[in-house]
């Protein structure tokens, strides 16, 4: 059948590899901050990669009564920013953020016009890592 592993370097031909043969239209990862290895216990072959890589979830919390939505906005804007500068030295290539469906659609709107979000492509999933939580 197969065993598990941890990684090593010279796993990732076979990273590029299982990312070929699915015809993977995303770019690879850059770097997995964990990665494991299966393997075909009679060949030794890698027959699949399972890695987790770094990335931020960003909450905003601002009291909706204070100032104008005009400084509500700035305030934001410049705490964004500082929270940017915050990830990029720490090498966290991404952030996401989960908007409200009441307001998502314009806040969504101001996050990709005026701060360059992006609309994720993906389909997002979560689970807790904590066994039965």
């Amino acid at each position: 059948m197969f065993y598990l592993r941890q990684s090593k370097a010279s796993d990732y031909n076979d990273l590029v590899r299982l990312h070929k043969a699915r015809g993977e239209k995303f770019p690879m990862p850059s770097r997995f901050s964990e990665c494991v290895v299966a393997c075909d216990e009679q060949t030794n072959a890698v027959v699949g990669i399972v890695g987790s890589r770094e990335t931020r979830e960003e909450y905003l919390f601002i009291d909706p009564t204070w100032a104008t939505p005009r400084w509500r906005w700035e305030a934001f804007v410049a705490a964004h920013e500082d929270i940017r500068q915050q990830l990029e030295a720490k090498n966290i290539e991404d952030a996401f953020v989960f908007l409200e469906p009441s307001t998502g659609v314009a806040f969504g709107r101001h996050l990709e016009r005026k701060l360059h979000w992006k609309k994720s492509p993906w389909t997002c999933m979560t689970r807790k890592v904590k066994n039965n939580a």
